[in-house]
């Protein structure tokens, strides 16, 4: 959208994109940390010993994700394919699976995980500069069929 011109305003879109590491402290304060997903779990644990707001920056995009491939699943036909290309992460020192996150949440969201394709980021043509200097070292692809309507409406 920004590209298209359609919002002008760089900073409205930062704060609205999967992912943004904006977080402001009316959100994070109150919000505590709950997951069935033992990966996200023990990401979080080690992040908020350190700082409340990586842990809910984290948290975020995950749920974000999820409200993602609830609404996929929503408007895809019954049997249909969805591929997503999900980079390993490191944040604040912290590794992060993401790629097994996201295909636990998936399933929650009616999907079933029918193959993941692994690859080594070699050539960065698109290579996005990071606040907290992390690379995306791997890209997973995960291609999952819609099998169900969801049936979890939390992490």
């Amino acid at each position: 959208m920004f590209w298209l011109d359609l919002m002008p305003d760089m900073a409205k879109l930062d704060g609205q994109v999967v992912g943004t590491s904006r977080a402001y402290v009316s959100e994070y304060r109150p919000w505590e940390p709950r997951t069935s997903i033992p990966e996200l779990k023990s990401v979080m644990t080690e992040l908020i010993e350190t700082e409340k707001k990586s842990a809910y920056i984290v948290y975020k995009y995950f749920d974000d994700m999820r409200r993602n491939f609830c609404e996929v699943n929503r408007v895809l036909k019954r049997n249909g394919v969805y591929c997503v290309v999900v980079g390993e992460n490191t944040f604040r020192k912290v590794r992060i699976p993401t790629y097994r996150i996201l295909a636990r949440i998936a399933e929650k969201c009616g999907f079933e995980l029918e193959g993941t394709f692994v690859y080594d980021v070699i050539n960065r043509h698109l290579d996005i500069p990071r606040w907290n200097d992390s690379r995306i070292e791997k890209d997973h692809i995960l291609v999952m069929r819609r099998h169900r309507k969801p049936t979890d409406d939390s992490l």
